[in-house]
C-alpha cells in the first residue's frame, strides 16, 4: 500500500534535505507531502515530493493540513519533522500478518551526544495499551497510519504543543483501533525538535498533565501514579533522555 510521509518544516534547509533523502530507503510506493512556512522564491521541484504552503501553527497544525490534503486516499501516513529521518524500508508493510492493520508502530530513535536511544521497550510488552513499566505511548516518528483511522478519531488535538501524539495515541487506543507492534528501528528523532528542546519541558509537562486529567479514569491507577511521578520528575529535573530497558 502507498505510503504518504507528511514532513512538517518552516524553511527548505539543509535538515529538511536530509529527511527527504532518507525516503529513499523505502521499498513501499510512496509519495511526501512537506507544509512550509515560507513559500521561496524559486519553485521547489523534486520527486515524489508535494509542497503545499501556509502559516506556521505548530507542528501537529501542519500534520492536520497535510492530511486533510488526503484523508480520502487510500494510504498510510507517516509524519515525520524536519531533521527526522526514516531509517527503515518499511518492507514490513508487504508482510501478510499486517495486512489490512490500520495501525502499525515501532521503535523511533534519538540520537544524542552520548548514544543512540531508543523509545520502546526491547521486548515490546503491553500494558492495556501502553508499554508495561513505562508511562509512554508511541511518539509520530513511529506510527504508520491508515487515512480511514482519522475517520474514527479525528486528527491531532491541537491544543496540545508537544504531545498531542500522545493524546491521538491514547485516543486509537481507548478506541480499540486494531493495531501491532513492529520490533523495529523505523525512524530516527532529530535531537533539535519540539520534545527534546529544553525550552518546551514547561510546555511537555502541562501536556502530560493534560493528558492525565483528560484520561486518568482510563488508567489503571498503577499505571496513572507512574505517569504523575514521571512527569514531575521531568520537570523538576529537566533530564529527558533515558536509557530504555
Amino acid at each position: 500500500m502507498k505510503v504518504i510521509f507528511c514532513i512538517a518544516a518552516l524553511y527548505h534547509s539543509k535538515e529538511l534535505v536530509e529527511t527527504l533523502d532518507s525516503l529513499n530507503k523505502c521499498s513501499q510506493p510512496w509519495k511526501a507531502v512537506v507544509k512550509l512556512k515560507v513559500k521561496p522564491e524559486l519553485e521547489l521541484k523534486v520527486d515524489n515530493v508535494e509542497f503545499i504552503y501556509g502559516v506556521d501553527n505548530g507542528i501537529y497544525n501542519a500534520f492536520n493540513s497535510i492530511v486533510d490534503h488526503i484523508i480520502d486516499l487510500d494510504v498510510y501516513t507517516f509524519f515525520l519533522g524536519e531533521g527526522d529521518c526514516l531509517e527503515n524500508d518499511l518492507s514490513f508493510l508487504s508482510n501478510a500478518d499486517l495486512k489490512d492493520i490500520p495501525l502499525i508502530y515501532g521503535r523511533a530513535m534519538i540520537y544524542t551526544p552520548t548514544g543512540v536511544f531508543s523509545r520502546l521497550s526491547k521486548n515490546g510488552i503491553l500494558c492495556n495499551g501502553f508499554y508495561s513499566g513505562r508511562p509512554y505511548v508511541p511518539c509520530h516518528q513511529s506510527i504508520l497510519v491508515h487515512s480511514s483511522v482519522y475517520r474514527d478519531v479525528g486528527l491531532f488535538n491541537e491544543s496540545f504543543h508537544v504531545s498531542a501524539d500522545a493524546d491521538f495515541m491514547i485516543r486509537c487506543f481507548l478506541n480499540k483501533i486494531n493495531s501491532k507492534i513492529v520490533i523495529e528501528n523505523i525512524a530516527s528523532m532529530a535531537s533539535h525538535g519540539a520534545s527534546s528542546n529544553p525550552i518546551n519541558f514547561k510546555s511537555q509537562t502541562l501536556d502530560n498533565l493534560k493528558l492525565y486529567l483528560k484520561y486518568n479514569k482510563s488508567f489503571n491507577n498503577r499505571y496513572a501514579f507512574k505517569f504523575i511521578i514521571f512527569t514531575l520528575r521531568r520537570f523538576l529535573s529537566m533530564a529527558y533522555y533515558r536509557v530504555m530497558p
